[in-house]
């Protein structure tokens, strides 16, 4: 089996040690690894063998190997198989460290030296070393004057030093922000303090290793000061960030301190040359303006070499035009920029790190794939990334496993976790190997429904908002009196906090108390956060684990059913700014002499050729004159502007497809122009766009207006005007209940900052009884509608009204009665609670149009003014003709369009 296993992580070899490993990592593997063969051999190693000794004339003196029993044979066996262990898994240089150590303990000791003298720089040992003449290395006393504190460093033979400093440089290397974080919160010091010897910080080190998620945490507990701190040889976090190339990192800690790309290191480099001598092409571009204005002539000297050593030639170029000086400058080996590239034939194949371009190749201006696969609204063609889609099958697969009661699913479940939370160890498994990593995510993206509070840590699990350990800050010593389960707390459906957990903490109660119990007995439900039904389907998966882009306003006006996909995809391009004009061929390395095809007179740039060039300016003149307006076209997005004006239906897709066809006819006269030599003029183009525009129009459903400036601007396109249908009238009355039924009218109503509902009873003789109107915090209009329906069915409990006719304008709310899955999960237990209530009692529910719902309707609005619930035994004035309209049987009209 050993065979099937790669070099050093073999279950039967000791992991071995080769000199560049981290040691940090190889200590902890080799421990686990003597563990598992005998965790005697650990406790040798820990604490030193128990040497076999005997008593003469009352001095202690040690056995010779021939007076060793059976006992000590096997004492100095196990002693000598860790030592065997040791000496395997070292090379031969840390061999030498140890051959003088008597016992494994020595040994072990000794290697532990490893992790207080390790220590990490931002260059690799094989990156260029340059010394350009007359640099002058500031004095490290006066360079190192910002150094963290190494209060740690000057413990590190004591336990604070292996049990914090070691295991957080780990989580900091490996990016594990979680654990790391845990640390800091019990020693807070950690966040700006030397970890090893080389004097770095935890920023440094994930600066270094490129964990931009870790950064970003961290720098929100850290001061302006913690940022600029300097390592032993005076690097800045920045300088770790500049040298492994990482721009996200980079504007991260910019944000912070503009001031960093200017700071010098140790040996008076800039983070710019740090990155240029790492051959950091888009970084060493990234810093040029923020860092060049601090520049001496010998730093310009060691950044245009640093470029020509590690072929960064496109930035070396740039910087012999702007300071023509240093084409004749000279390196330290009196070699000019020319005599180095005399002798490198790999620059004749050089190209930028953007460019990968060939003489044959088609299709170099091309939109990046990450931008083709977001929706429509977000600038892309709502095409489905394979490797997003995978990541969101493995949420779905985790969440099924969750939540599953089949048999697959409680047996993995048995392996995999251990209460509310998984193992950490390896599993053999072709299901939870891909799925384990969502395990926490859905921790974080979920939250539970209270039933009967069995499966739910009152502390710690998401069932009020965030865990209430959070929320009150709690401590575990303060906890650790009271019961975990949210179960100790519920008595007969109902909360029963005891006076003790309140006097801890008085809040509590208030906090839950805001959770509705059911009112009979039901398991525990997790729900998906983000997902009002609380279910976790595959589409919301993709979207949650999609990148998501800002939305575009012109990406509405484009797309439609009614025009060619060929024809508002090369729109889409131009949006995009990526359409093979000579202006983007040259950025990607095809430099060829530039003239615009149609005025053969400048040079040829997306803006020129479809705004600026005498041939579109006739073109957009034609159709400004057609829609009678003055067009003022700064950029492409103001193109898309004329689309949302006040236009009818017909009128618009007119508008926005003489626009897509604009563009498509400059394109294609150019391309004639330049690829054909066919002169088209622009005459010709204006008669093939009313022929396009004409066709989309006409086939259209949408209808038009009878707005005359609309009709003149169709039929100057040819088009044919679609009337709309003439509406429907539909008379509207309100009926009041029969017999001894009570008739509540609800509804709801919704602004962007809050969400209220109101309604009003009824007697069969259309006599008021009472109304209501209530608050409902920020939420949608169905989320008011549901409050009004729910707070109507509880106050006719309260009344002991046994005969309930509920009346609503929102067909929604009707449905929700046949259909439970239409519940948001917050109103869940609530709305199962009016269920069960209406259960025992005569029920029914109708729908009506707004216009025999106006008294609800105005009770609801009046609702958006208050911040309590408000019960009126006497009809408000507000409502008094809407209820009197009604009483009397007066009808309302409502006109609907066919």
């Amino acid at each position: 089996m050993d065979t099937m296993i790669v070099e050093g992580r073999s279950i039967s070899k000791p992991p071995y040690f080769d000199g560049t490993t981290n040691c940090t990592e190889w200590k902890e593997r080799i421990k686990i690894f003597i563990q598992s063969v005998d965790f005697d051999l650990w406790l040798v190693i820990k604490n030193g063998p128990k040497i076999p000794k005997k008593i003469i004339h009352g001095e202690e003196l040690e056995k010779s190997e021939d007076e060793f029993n059976d006992e000590d044979k096997k004492i100095m066996e196990r002693e000598a198989k860790a030592k065997n262990i040791l000496y395997c898994a070292l090379n031969p240089d840390d061999l030498r460290r140890i051959s003088s150590c008597h016992t494994a303990k020595e040994m072990w000791e000794e290697l532990d030296k490893e992790v207080t003298t390790s220590d990490i720089h931002p260059l690799p040992s094989s990156s260029p070393q340059i010394s350009p003449p007359g640099v002058q290395i500031m004095p490290a006393s006066f360079l190192l004057n910002n150094m963290p504190n190494p209060e740690f460093l000057e413990e590190q033979r004591n336990d604070s030093f292996l049990n914090l400093c070691v295991p957080i440089y780990k989580h900091a290397l490996h990016g594990n922000w979680r654990a790391a974080k845990h640390i800091l919160d019990n020693e807070n010091r950690l966040k700006n303090a030397a970890i090893t010897n080389g004097y770095p910080t935890l920023l440094h080190i994930a600066a270094g290793a490129n964990h931009i998620h870790f950064v970003k945490e961290l720098l929100k507990m850290l001061d302006e000061n913690d940022i600029t701190l300097q390592d032993k040889i005076g690097n800045t976090a920045f300088c770790y960030a500049a040298a492994a190339g990482n721009i996200e990192i980079v504007d991260l800690l910019l944000d912070r301190n503009s001031q960093l790309p200017v700071k010098r290191a140790g040996n008076g480099y800039t983070p710019i040359q740090y990155a240029a001598l790492q051959g950091r092409s888009k970084m060493t571009w990234h810093l040029y303006d923020k860092t060049t204005p601090c520049f001496q002539d010998e730093d310009w000297k060691l950044l245009f070499f640093a470029c020509i050593y590690t072929g960064i030639y496109d930035f070396a170029l740039k910087l012999a035009r702007d300071r023509n000086e240093l084409a004749f400058v000279r390196d330290v080996n009196e070699e000019t920029a020319l005599h180095l590239l005399a002798r490198n034939l790999m620059v004749l194949d050089y190209r930028p790190e953007h460019v990968q371009i060939h003489i044959t190749k088609r299709k170099i201006v091309t939109v990046a794939w990450k931008k083709i696969c977001a929706p429509y609204e977000e600038g892309g063609l709502n095409l489905r990334s394979l490797v997003c889609l995978n990541e969101a099958t493995n949420l779905k697969l985790c969440w099924d496993l969750l939540l599953s009661e089949e048999h697959w699913a409680k047996i993995l479940k048995s392996r995999v976790l251990r209460g509310t939370s998984c193992i950490n160890h390896h599993i053999y498994s072709s299901i939870w190997s891909g799925i384990k990593m969502e395990f926490q995510v859905i921790r974080e993206n979920s939250s539970w429904l209270v039933g009967d509070g069995k499966k739910i840590n009152f502390w710690f699990d998401h069932w009020c908002g965030d865990s209430l350990f959070q929320i009150l800050n709690a401590t575990n010593d303060l906890i650790a009196p009271f019961p975990s389960s949210v179960n100790s707390y519920i008595s007969n459906n109902q909360w029963s906090i005891p006076q003790s957990l309140t006097q801890v903490f008085p809040s509590l109660r208030n906090l839950v108390h805001q959770v509705t119990l059911p009112m009979h007995d039901q398991d525990d439900g997790l729900v998906w956060k983000h997902n009002p039904t609380g279910t976790l389907s595959l589409k919301d998966a993709f979207e949650f684990k999609r990148k998501h882009l800002p939305k575009l306003n012109w990406t509405k006006s484009i797309w439609s059913s009614d025009i060619p996909p060929s024809k508002s995809l090369l729109a889409w391009r131009l949006m995009h700014d990526k359409l093979p004009t000579d202006e983007n061929l040259s950025l990607r390395g095809c430099s060829l002499p530039s003239m615009c095809s149609l005025c053969l007179s400048c040079f040829e740039t997306s803006y020129h050729l479809f705004l600026q060039c005498p041939y579109a300016k006739n073109i957009w003149r034609w159709f400004a004159s057609i829609l009678n307006i003055n067009l003022q076209i700064q950029n492409f997005e103001d193109i898309w502007k004329i689309c949302s004006r006040n236009w009818n239906p017909q009128c618009k897709l007119t508008i926005t497809a003489a626009i897509i066809n604009i563009l498509n006819a400059i394109w294609y006269a150019r391309n004639q122009q330049r690829f054909q030599d066919k002169k088209i003029h622009w005459k010709s183009s204006i008669s093939t766009i009313i022929s396009n525009v004409s066709l989309s129009s006409n086939l259209s459903q949408t209808v038009a207006s009878s707005s005359i400036t609309d009709f003149i601007i169709m039929k100057k396109f040819n088009v044919s005007i679609h009337p709309p249908k003439a509406p429907r009238i539909i008379e509207v009355v309100w009926h009041p209940p029969i017999f001894d039924w009570i008739k509540c009218n609800t509804d709801g109503a919704a602004t962007n900052v809050s969400s209220s509902c109101g309604g009003i009873f009824r007697n069969k003789d259309s006599m008021f009884l009472l109304c209501f109107a209530e608050n409902t915090g920020i939420g949608s209009a169905y989320h008011a509608e549901l409050s009004g329906a729910m707070r109507a069915i509880e106050i006719a409990a309260r009344h002991h009204w046994n005969f309930l006719w509920l009346e609503s304008d929102s067909a929604l709310v009707v449905n929700a009665f046949k259909n439970h899955s239409l519940i948001p999960w917050r109103l869940r237990n609530r709305w199962n609670n009016c269920l069960h209530i209406v259960s025992s009692i005569n029920f029914m529910v109708t729908h009506v149009y707004r216009e025999g719902n106006c008294c609800a309707d105005a009770l609801a609005n009046i609702g958006l003014t208050l911040d309590h619930l408000t019960i009126w035994l006497d009809m408000p004035a507000c409502i008094r003709g809407y209820y009197v309209q009604n009483r009397l049987g007066l009808p309302g009209f409502r006109f609907v369009n066919f």
